[in-house]
């Protein structure tokens, strides 16, 4: 096996590895749906940073989605207001 290969292998089972300890995750959203605080933290990309971004806390997905959604919101009725 050549070795960029056997490097790729390698970080795809240290990643499976972290994700099936990654309970945070859950826990975060549990908390959130309840209407908890949950503290900011640093966002990562598994994809684009590796596992070095595992394991997570917040429900980055969630807040990412509410805050395009609160801003979508605002925008539509300051058009309503500027009868744009």
């Amino acid at each position: 096996m050549d070795h960029a290969l056997h490097a790729r292998l390698a970080e795809a089972i240290e990643i499976r590895g972290l994700l099936r300890r990654n309970t945070e995750e859950l826990s975060g959203v549990l908390r959130a749906l309840n209407g908890e605080y949950i503290l900011p933290e640093a966002g990562g990309d598994l994809l684009r940073d590796g596992p070095g971004v595992l394991p997570t806390g917040a429900p980055r997905a969630i807040r990412h989605f509410t805050s395009v959604m609160v801003r979508d919101v605002a925008a539509a009725k300051l058009l309503r207001w500027a009868k744009v």
